[in-house]
């Protein structure tokens, strides 16, 4: 299934849906239409957040100006990112569960590789909405004994998203793996540098850019807007720390915060200069016949909302 991503023009209601609050209006993809790759869970993929009716969050992958990459955008998130579940126990051509996408084929010898398409068989994904809340369902698939049905609740109130996650294991494996969700974001929508703070539970190991992002005292900010692309991965969490990381631009008084009701398996930031994307990770480990559930709580706010972090 080729990869595929839609301009914001593009995503009319025949390939999105909006849920809204009294602040948000959250505007959902349709499973298999608006993105078609192999890469990103098909369900409950969030294109835009707009709060009070005019500031807006979200962005895309291309916004980094090389291209549209994967084809990911706003709030989506990725299972099995560097190895997905049984991809080592086949060889060329074998068959391996990538969850929220389908069974995927293994096209070569090589390490898996998440930016690729591979040949897939994507899982059936049906939903129902309301005016304030949608439910996902990823049907399962049996591969080789591993099977899961994942359903996914996505809930708005006030100036807060709510995503929650169910994984119960069908199959007669053992499941294991991470999941996080990607956030191609940038509130107001400005270029990044100065204006923008990023506050985490950890500090950063340095970037592979220069100029790249800098950490001091679990702050993160950006003296210089960045030439390129960055990557860097999060270290030294604090003790009893709050799985939770805070972005804000400073002259608009735009923010939003997202949390996790689990603690983090590792954390990575990735950005260019036109998008930031916090990446908090879970562990996921399912035996069979039994389920995990876990929580991302987003919230928005303005310069009238307390963010927590003065």
């Amino acid at each position: 299934m080729k990869s595929q991503a839609m301009t914001a023009s593009d995503a009319a209601e025949e390939y999105s849906f909006s849920l809204t609050s009294r602040r948000l209006r959250v505007q959902v993809a349709r499973p298999h239409t608006i993105y078609q790759g192999t890469r990103f869970d098909a369900s409950g993929l969030v294109l835009q957040v707009t709060l009070d009716g005019e500031h807006s969050f979200c962005t895309d992958e291309s916004a980094t100006g090389g291209g549209g990459g994967s084809g990911g955008r706003g709030l989506c998130n990725e299972f099995g990112m560097n190895r997905p579940i049984g991809y080592d126990e086949v060889s060329t051509g074998g068959k391996f569960p990538k969850l929220g996408v389908g069974v995927l084929m293994r096209v070569d010898d090589g390490k898996y590789e998440f930016m690729r398409d591979h040949p897939v068989e994507p899982f059936t994904v049906e939903y129902c909405a309301d005016e304030s809340a949608a439910t996902f369902d990823v049907l399962p698939i049996d591969c080789r004994g591993y099977a899961v049905h994942l359903r996914k609740r996505l809930t708005v109130r006030d100036n807060e998203l709510s995503i929650e996650y169910q994984l119960r294991n069908v199959g007669e494996r053992r499941i294991q793996t991470a999941e996080y969700n990607h956030n191609f974001v940038l509130p107001a929508g400005r270029i990044v540098g100065p204006d923008y703070q990023l506050r985490l539970p950890c500090n950063l190991k340095p970037s592979n850019a220069d100029p790249g992002p800098q950490s001091h005292n679990r702050i993160i900010t950006w003296p210089k807007t960045p030439p390129g692309t960055f990557h860097s991965r999060g270290v030294e969490f604090a003790d009893d720390y709050d799985p939770a990381w805070t972005l804000i631009h400073q002259p608009s008084g735009l923010w939003m915060r997202e949390r996790t009701d689990r603690p983090w398996d590792s954390f990575a930031l990735w950005g260019a200069a036109r998008i930031i994307c916090p990446e908090a990770f879970v562990a996921v480990d399912v035996e069979p016949a039994a389920t995990l559930t876990w929580r991302r709580s987003y919230t928005f706010g303005n310069h009238e909302d307390h963010h927590g972090h003065d």
